[in-house]
């Protein structure tokens, strides 16, 4: 396997990351060309290349692309097939769009460009929309009309890597890429405060939801399907996580299979005529997507990583070390970060609510990235595939506690036992703690403990203001519910794509990279690694209580030996110092007082006790306060403008 940036395959290379929009009206009113310019305007970031319309009476469509490669004017969109019974916007790569277009053209099929945009609609027209969405592999939103059915239909990648925000009533249906366009185009929408509620507890909101009543998104792997004339329409799935039975296979035996399969998921995302570079971390999941692809590239591989000038978050030695060992074109990006100047910015791209605040780092890092290369793989997606939070080992440890076949009698001897025997330090099994997480409410299981509890929300909340205070509860629960498996490891993993993944991390690396024009690409996140590591025992992911156990064995053979030693760290920065201390008169000027707008809501009294714990330093509520002071501008940049 070689990798290059001037490989073979370029004339075939998905050539373009962009922006969609578009308006369809249902009662015979013509498209307003300023509506559908001013959404398109909004997605410029994401396409700054180039940009295209096309309306036709009541529809009209718009485009935003950031190129690749140079492009031939047979790749622009929106595109339509010669006789024009069919238009297509598309924001995303198909990966195996070469394999799709030489099907495609055995059964006879004439091709005008090389995109893999127009496989979409050649492969449409051929298989009709469920058989091609079957077919399709990739990180892709796309909106398709078929003018002789009458009907269009959006459809979103299985994982929701890819963004698309729909507003659709009885009257009218206005999408797009991105939330702020819609903010502008639409009548006066409403707060959802169902969506803050759980915005205040996990620093993200919920999808399909959004912080407006009047705006969705596409759920993952579903495709809406809209009557042109009516505007009735129905969402389907078109994919799930499979929950096949186990494969019996000894941990060598999965091993091979694991890095056969991750080097196949990175060459997918490397074909094509561009310069490629990565992120690395410290970590497994970056340090092992940057050596295989460095083993395998030819010429120097450019990577990327950032660090804080604040000892216990700069994992640059790390990183660098990794880099020394591969030879690789490194960049290091000492963050310091400008959060008041940044603030308002983040969420004003953003659109709604957003505290995670990594944010800050990933978009100073997309920033730099995007200087020198369009393309970068990732990591993401690593923990939720194989297990790589501390949550998933517990999990584990309960099924088979559960498993256990004894008497309710001897059973509850044995923990007692276990309990003594950990106190005494004879055993590094606590059965007291299994038994109590095996025995937890199953919306507890998916509660990340990073935003507001239960309780601190019910002295949060005003006693007659308009929160849902149960929502986010509720909402993790349906997801539980919903989640497929085996026992509570199985169901845990795939709940996590539908919340903190889909919600929180691929919702920050889309909007970080694509504000800075740059594509993003997560091996981690490919669909067959996907359905295989699912396959795979959970006694092999996490032997003996060790997270993510495959990965980090690899990790042993390609990016360090002694791995299995360190501790996990997330992409964090040093914000709970900087809050109580470079920002402490920041935070008090927007939280207390008259700089706190959203006090009709919320209990002023209740924030000023948040933020005085915080500063005297009795309590760390560092996520709570970046939470509350994000929310507090974007009320000001939304609802006060």
């Amino acid at each position: 396997m070689v990798c290059s940036s001037r490989s073979a395959f370029a004339l075939y290379l998905p050539q373009y990351m962009c922006g969609i929009a578009g308006i369809f009206h249902f009662k015979g009113q013509s498209v307003d060309p300023n509506q559908l310019s001013l959404l398109q305007q909004h997605l410029h970031h994401r396409g700054p290349n180039a940009g295209g319309t096309w309306i036709k009476d009541n529809i009209g469509l718009a485009h935003r692309r950031l190129s690749i490669v140079d492009l031939a004017e047979t790749g622009n969109q929106p595109m339509l097939t010669e006789d024009g019974a069919l238009v297509l916007v598309f924001n995303g790569e198909i990966y195996n769009y070469r394999e799709l277009r030489h099907a495609l053209v055995a059964k006879g099929n004439h091709f005008r460009g090389s995109s893999d945009t127009e496989v979409l609609l050649i492969g449409y027209r051929q298989w009709g929309i469920q058989n091609l969405l079957n077919r399709i592999e990739g990180m892709f939103a796309f909106v398709l009309v078929d003018h002789r059915e009458k009907i269009a239909f959006a459809a979103r990648d299985r994982f929701g890597k890819k963004p698309l925000y729909s507003a659709l009533n009885q009257d009218s249906w206005y999408f797009s890429s991105e939330l702020p366009g819609l903010n502008k185009v639409l009548p006066k929408l409403t707060p959802d405060f169902q969506a803050l509620d759980y915005y205040l507890t996990e620093l993200s909101v919920p999808q399909p939801q959004t912080i407006w009543k009047e705006v969705q998104q596409i759920r993952p792997g579903h495709c809406l399907e809209l009557q042109l004339e009516t505007g009735d329409y129905q969402e389907f799935p078109f994919w799930s996580l499979s929950t096949a039975e186990r494969l019996d296979l000894s941990p060598e035996e999965a091993l091979e299979a694991l890095e056969e399969k991750l080097k196949k998921a990175i060459v997918k995302r490397t074909i094509g005529d561009v310069p490629i570079g990565t992120f690395l971390s410290g970590g497994v999941d970056s340090g092992l997507v940057t050596s295989l692809l460095a083993q395998h590239t030819i010429g120097k591989l450019d990577t990327f990583s950032v660090g804080f000038d604040y000892e216990t978050y700069n994992e640059l030695p790390l990183a660098r070390a990794l880099a020394q060992r591969y030879d690789t074109n490194h960049h290091e990006i000492v963050v310091e970060a400008d959060i008041i100047k940044m603030m308002p910015q983040l969420v004003a791209h953003m659109g709604e609510p957003f505290a995670d605040s990594s944010l800050i780092p990933s978009w100073l890092v997309c920033q730099e990235i995007a200087g020198k290369v369009k393309v970068a793989l990732s990591g993401d997606g690593g923990d939720e595939v194989f297990g790589g939070y501390h949550e998933y080992g517990w999990a584990h440890q309960a099924d088979l506690f559960l498993s256990r076949k004894q008497a309710p009698l001897a059973k509850a001897g044995s923990v007692l036992i276990g309990k003594g025997l950990h106190r005494l330090g004879l055993s590094a099994e606590n059965p007291g703690n299994t038994q109590t997480y095996a025995e937890m409410p199953d919306a507890l299981r998916l509660y990340r403990q990073m935003g507001f509890h239960p309780e601190q929300k019910t002295n949060l909340y005003q006693s007659d203001g308009p929160f849902s205070p149960h929502f986010a509860a509720q909402h993790l629960s349906q997801v539980w519910n919903c989640a497929q498996g085996h026992g509570i490891a199985d169901k845990l993993f795939t709940a996590s794509l539908k919340t903190r993944l889909l919600n929180d991390y691929l919702v920050k690396v889309d909007r970080s990279s694509m504000a800075h024009s740059l594509e993003v690409r997560s091996p981690f996140l490919d669909v067959e690694l996907m359905e295989w590591s699912r396959q795979v025992d959970n006694r092999i992911h996490l032997h003996k209580g060790t997270p993510k156990y495959l990965l980090k064995k690899l990790a042993q053979k390609h990016v360090d030996p002694e791995i299995l030693k360190r501790k996990k760290q997330g992409f964090g920065m040093p914000l709970h110092h900087w809050l109580r201390h470079d920002l402490k008169t920041f935070v008090q000027e927007q939280l207390i007082g008259d700089g706190l707008l959203i006090g009709d809501w919320l209990k002023p009294q209740a924030v000023q006790q948040v933020v005085d714990e915080h500063l005297k330093g009795t309590q760390d509520h560092t996520n709570r306060i970046w939470a509350l002071l994000c929310l507090n501008e974007w009320r000001r940049q939304y609802l006060h403008p």
